[in-house]
């Protein structure tokens, strides 16, 4: 039995530290269930996926992110009843992330993406692997950030696992069959698994030990020979500026794995849809759009906020090396890799190895925009949070709403710029009001270009002052968001104001 007076401060601090991360993913799914356009719609059942799976990752991982693990288990109380104060708070969280994940999901009309059951299969899996898979994978990654990648790996592993087995022993031509062999392999093989992962959780947490820190990810020595010659002779001089690149690069460990378990699917999914093109499954121009949006949150989630937790940012600050300088490596490689691992990385894998029907279903020479855009947004917001997770979980609601409100004041300035056109050309013949429409409607995709270009300046401006500070007061932000959606208005409104 739980004594109520004693029980009171953990659960206090355990809804302390929880709590944004459930009203952010709530936030997430409600305002992507008023998204339109239907591409847009995976990302918000990511945001619900990641949501519920960061609860359950960060009920553990927040001791390492605090660095409260060493006072956690020095605590006169048992781990047994340590653990049962955070699944208290960790299983109602859980269950109401999902509750409304499926008032909001369903009557939007989400289950076009997939069909019922499917939808029905994510509502029940993903919980059940946010309150077994997702913490004990944290304490085996000593963080939030592994313990939510490598739960969605093994999830994905799962489904392809289910793909080829379906294949191998119905064949190619029963779509029914396949559909029934795979539904009932996850509903057979997941459960059993998070129970087995919910035993696991109980014995590690019964013997972790103080130990704070990622594990870190070596390269092997066969691939990156150490040079003894060179430490044993002295200090090795290196650029200050390769340095610093090479400092950020090791801060994006955890997205490496995400592009490895990108590669894995991608490659196992051509495979499969090679073998048997008639079987339906995840299309690729979906995984790949859902990928490109993801690392590039991530990306720009893990730039600014890793060093504040890490505690790195104050030493940082005091090199020999301006400022700006550093901001600008650090912006640039971030923005780097997003193109690369984003880009260049899917770009490759239509070209090297094609799917069957359509060699480049994703228009990749259109998307850098879109993923400059999303690292910048995630950067400032990063420079504001603590934790990379906080950033990452703060970030998607910061993205849908961003698109709703540049979706919803472009439209506006659309209908005002119609019939400030029908205005003017009221005693016009047609074909004159048909060109009118057709300059103010090009006037308005240059006004679009503008306003993202704005935006990413002030983003980045704005993103290097709170990385500078140490301290981000709440009157700050409000005025730098004003400054952003004001600049954002201006821009869409600027044909509406030029017009003559």
């Amino acid at each position: 039995m739980i004594h109520p007076v004693r029980s009171r401060p953990a659960l206090e601090k355990e809804v302390r530290a929880l709590l944004p991360t459930f009203v952010a993913s709530a936030a997430a799914v409600m305002l992507g269930a008023q998204v339109t356009f239907s591409a847009a719609r995976p990302f918000v059942v990511a945001a619900f996926c990641w949501g519920v799976l960061a609860l359950g990752a960060h009920s553990i991982g927040h001791e390492y992110a605090h660095r409260t693990l060493p006072l956690l288990l020095a605590q006169p109380a048992s781990r047994n009843r340590i653990l049962a104060w955070k699944a208290l708070v960790v299983l109602p969280m859980v269950l109401g992330l999902t509750m409304i994940a499926g008032a909001c999901l369903r009557p939007a009309g989400f289950e076009t993406i997939w069909r019922a059951d499917g939808l029905e299969a994510l509502l029940v899996f993903a919980p059940l692997s946010a309150i077994s898979l997702a913490p004990w994978l944290s304490m085996l990654g000593r963080g939030t950030l592994p313990g939510i990648v490598f739960t969605m790996g093994i999830m994905g592993v799962l489904v392809i696992a289910g793909e080829f087995a379906a294949t191998l022993t119905y064949g190619y031509r029963d779509r029914l069959v396949v559909e029934l062999f795979k539904a009932s392999l996850l509903w057979s093989t997941l459960p059993p698994l998070c129970a087995a992962a919910a035993i696991a959780v109980w014995r590690q947490f019964g013997r972790l030990q103080a130990l704070e820190g990622h594990r870190d990810l070596h390269i092997p020595a066969w691939l990156w020979p150490v040079q003894t010659g060179a430490v044993a002779g002295g200090v090795r001089r290196q650029h200050p500026f390769w340095m610093l690149l090479r400092k950020e690069i090791h801060l994006q460990q955890i997205t490496f794995v995400v592009v490895a378990i990108y590669i894995v699917a991608w490659t196992a999914l051509w495979a499969l849809e090679h073998q048997a093109p008639d079987v339906p499954r995840l299309p690729l121009q979906q995984l790949t759009t859902l990928y490109l949006g993801l690392l590039a949150v991530l990306i720009g989630s893990v730039a600014s906020a890793e060093e504040r937790h890490l505690g790195t940012l104050p030493s940082e600050l005091l090199l020999p090396v301006a400022a700006w300088k550093q901001w600008a490596i650090k912006a640039a490689t971030a923005v780097g890799l997003a193109l690369l691992l984003g880009i260049a990385v899917p770009w490759v894998l239509y070209a090297v190895v094609p799917p069957p029907d359509d060699p480049m279903p994703l228009r990749l020479w259109r998307e850098p925009p879109f993923v400059i855009l999303l690292t910048t947004l995630s950067l400032y917001v990063s420079s504001v949070c603590g934790s990379a997770v906080r950033a990452m979980v703060a970030s998607i609601p910061v993205v849908v709403g961003s698109a709703l409100y540049t979706g919803a004041a472009a439209e506006l300035m659309t209908g005002i710029a119609i019939r400030a056109v029908r205005t003017a050309t009221v005693s016009e013949s047609n074909r004159v009001r048909v060109l009118q429409r057709m300059a103010m409607e090009t006037r308005m995709q240059y006004a679009l270009i503008l306003a993202a270009i704005v935006t990413i300046a002030l983003l980045l401006r704005f993103a290097f002052v709170n990385h500078r500070r140490g301290e981000h007061r709440p009157g700050q932000i409000v005025i730098q968001v004003t400054v952003l959606l004001l600049a954002l208005t201006f821009c869409l409104a600027m044909p509406v104001l030029t017009w003559r």
